[in-house]
């Protein structure tokens, strides 16, 4: 920090000098030995490597380049007002995610960026926080950064931090064409490939499954390597692909990228994307019921009932609510095998407003994870089963018991409760009570859950209540609202 501050000291002073200033009066005024003064000049000068910013000449001393000067401090005005450090260190991890095994010289990215070495290598630190749950190492070495690692979380990496590949839209390419990030043409490539997966199948792969398969084969055909050999037989990699359709299906895409790209690929790229289609959730017209191993049968009923599902009355697997559940467990449970992740982009809008729903079944799939021995189960995941759950639980939802308390419990009460059945279907009223008769609350009316009441209420009957006007005004509609919503999925 010292050096930094120095240098910027050292800068200051000659931008506000016209002619060349001594090292010994650069010494004098900045109170630096002069060895320091040659030495932080020289580093200033390696991150302008086509022209200099400090100009040097024999018995004169130092002068700031001017012209050099006012464009990088024009550039400087913009990335400061852009450019958060933040998202310059976003930036620079995809750079060396999308050009990896290569590596990206300091020189450059201090020069794109305009900051100093000493930056770039305080954002190199987190960088490295940034890959931790990748098993990447992000290493410096000949002025030079590049990340290591093998290629399996190379392109985990790539595939979950790469802004593009997280926000991609499959069916509206077009506005790809200026992204840095993507071949526009590879891009038509990989997304006629799914196209035809999913013609040849027999099925629609819905999102995220399509983004997660169009981003594996695009980054596949991004980063062909030449075949390695292979000590392997097929019958040995293939053991365990049970689905003979899908396997079909992975060695015919492969084939074709291997005639587009003009390179022989491995054979272990049919069995990472038949892994990736089996993990996927396949949509059919059948009207046969799936059939389900019994470890998925097992989870789904487990999670009915670790979610309080099946208080009121059981769940039979050949129910549409169980077979909604397990047709989504069993691909996340073939993503877990297969340590595949699928990004849900709604996560922090479903974690704001279904937190209580969201909270319970991360503690639910905890639980899950022990008991079956899974891997843990990430917060994407929980959050795409977060709206299963959601809308289960609209589906088994009853209408909240509900009173109107009034002054004399009738008159304007009667209006209010006609108002309130008229716009309140989630509510069913059982009567309209007059305060007094709060006091035998529990034993007249031991199913209600809700009071509505033009009164203020002071004392605790261990009720919810909502205090509205007697006329319903729309700010009483909404409170109202608030009230059935934490009633119902605790938000």
């Amino acid at each position: 920090m010292i050096k930094e501050k120095n240098i910027e000291r050292i800068i200051s002073y000659l931008a506000n000098k016209n002619g060349f200033v001594t090292a010994k009066k650069l010494s004098d005024k900045l109170r630096l030995s002069q060895k320091t003064v040659y030495r932080l000049i020289k580093e200033i000068n390696q991150n302008y490597r086509e022209e200099s910013l400090i100009l040097s000449e024999k018995g004169k001393g130092f002068k700031l380049n001017g012209d050099v000067y006012l464009k990088s401090q024009h550039r400087r005005h913009l990335l400061d007002e852009e450019l958060p450090p933040k998202e310059r260190q976003k930036q620079i991890l995809e750079r060396l995610l999308l050009s990896s095994p290569q590596s990206q010289l300091i020189y450059d990215l201090c020069r794109d960026y305009f900051v100093s070495e000493y930056v770039i290598q305080k954002d190199k630190t987190e960088i490295q926080k940034m890959l931790k749950d990748y098993h990447l190492s992000i290493i410096s070495k000949n002025r030079a950064l590049y990340i290591d690692g093998e290629e399996a979380h190379l392109r985990r990496a790539i595939a979950d931090l790469v802004t593009t590949f997280k926000t991609i839209d499959i069916d509206h390419l077009s506005y790809l064409k200026d992204d840095y990030a993507i071949n526009y043409q590879v891009a038509l490539f990989v997304s006629k490939q799914l196209k035809t997966i999913e013609n040849n199948l027999d099925v629609t792969i819905p999102y995220p499954y399509n983004v997660n398969v169009f981003s594996h084969l695009y980054i596949l055909l991004d980063r062909i390597q030449k075949a390695e050999p292979e000590s392997y037989s097929e019958k040995e990699l293939f053991a365990h692909c049970s689905n003979q359709a899908v396997l079909a299906e992975s060695r015919r895409v492969i084939a074709d990228i291997e005639t587009y790209s003009n390179r022989k690929i491995s054979r272990k790229e049919i069995l990472y994307l038949y892994q990736y289609l089996i993990s996927s959730r396949f949509q059919t017209q059948s009207d046969s019921k799936p059939a389900f191993s019994k470890r998925v049968i097992e989870v789904t009923h487990y999670y009915f009932k670790l979610m309080g599902m099946t208080e009121q009355e059981e769940i039979k697997e050949d129910s549409l609510l169980f077979i909604d559940l397990a047709n989504h467990i069993a691909p996340m449970l073939r993503r877990l095998d297969n340590k595949i992740r699928i990004k849900n982009k709604m996560l922090g809008q479903i974690q704001t407003s279904y937190a209580a729903v969201f909270n319970q079944l991360v503690k639910v799939s905890d639980k899950v994870s022990q008991k079956y021995g899974f891997p843990k189960i990430n917060p994407d995941e929980v959050g795409f089963m977060t709206l299963y759950f959601v809308r289960f639980k609209e589906i088994q939802y009853k209408p909240i018991p509900t009173l109107i308390v009034c002054t004399s419990g009738i008159g304007t009460s009667e209006l209010l409760r006609s108002k309130i059945e008229r716009t309140f279907s989630d509510l069913k009223v059982e009567d309209v009570i007059s305060y007094d008769d709060l006091y035998q609350l529990k034993e007249s009316y031991p199913e209600a859950e809700l009071l509505i009441t033009s009164i203020a209420i002071e004392e605790d009957f261990g009720i919810d209540s909502v205090l509205v006007s007697a006329i319903m005004t729309e700010d009483d509609k909404r409170r109202i609202n608030q009230q059935i919503e934490r009633m119902k999925y605790g938000r």
